[in-house]
């Protein structure tokens, strides 16, 4: 199972280029990726789901069609999303974690929580071929078993 991992991309509409290697990476990525963990901060400010702005419906948009392409998108809040709900979570076709939320990789737990900030330290990924992309400056990364 390939899995992805993502946090504090800070979205903003100050910022395309972000948004736009956003979009790219689920693009490119939900061909290769089972599973993608987004661990809080999507967006710099969430300000409600009913939000209409052309970076939620083009994140939203990107969201849902890697969604329905048979990625599984998990997310879980941030400081900055934490208002983020289930309206948002069933028109993009992702699924809402609880925080805390353990994660069991290859017999071991690990944490996600709101303050994520440290979760590459937290990961041993000794045995298992790990991949990492930028995005705009933003460290993400996939595991491979």
């Amino acid at each position: 199972m390939n899995l992805g991992f993502i946090s504090d991309l800070h979205l903003s509409e100050t910022d395309t280029s972000l948004t736009n290697a956003f979009v790219d990476f689920l693009k490119s990525h939900s061909s290769n990726l089972d599973q993608l963990y987004i661990l809080g901060d999507l967006y710099e400010v969430w300000i409600g789901d009913d939000d209409s702005s052309s970076l939620i419906t083009s994140t939203k948009d990107a969201l849902s069609k890697a969604s329905k392409a048979g990625l599984e998108i998990f997310f879980i809040h941030g400081n900055r999303d934490f208002l983020l709900g289930s309206s948002f979570a069933e028109s993009t076709g992702i699924s809402l974690l609880p925080d805390p939320f353990f994660f069991d990789y290859f017999g071991k737990k690990l944490l996600f929580r709101m303050v994520i900030c440290f979760v590459l330290m937290i990961l041993n990924i000794k045995h298992s071929k790990s991949k990492f992309a930028h995005l705009n400056g933003r460290l993400s990364f996939s595991i491979n078993p």
